[in-house]
């Protein structure tokens, strides 16, 4: 699984989530529900996060320094974004 943009330096977390589309972030979920009912109309799949060596970041919670919309998007969708790519060994289907 590859990110639209692996390797941009200039898209900070917030902007990836307000919709910039050549970002090197890739979003997911810690919430199954979110996933099949709001994602997973190609199929979902879970991730083994130790075994992704790149950067990790937990935003479940929102942006504390910086409320608002989108801070908002990113809790209510319990987002944690993974840099780059994710390994195949660290993937494995959930639903087709």
């Amino acid at each position: 699984m590859t990110a639209r943009a692996p390797g941009a330096s200039d898209v900070s977390p917030i902007s990836h989530v307000a919709g910039k589309g050549a970002s090197p972030w890739i979003s997911t979920t810690k919430s199954l529900e979110v996933a099949t009912t709001k994602y997973g109309k190609y199929g979902v799949v879970g991730i083994n996060l130790s075994r992704v060596s790149n950067e990790v970041l937990d935003i479940s919670g929102g942006f504390p320094e910086t409320p608002g919309m989108f801070s908002n998007w990113a809790a209510a969708d319990q987002e944690v974004l993974i840099r780059d790519y994710v390994p195949p060994e660290a993937i494995w289907s959930i639903q087709p």
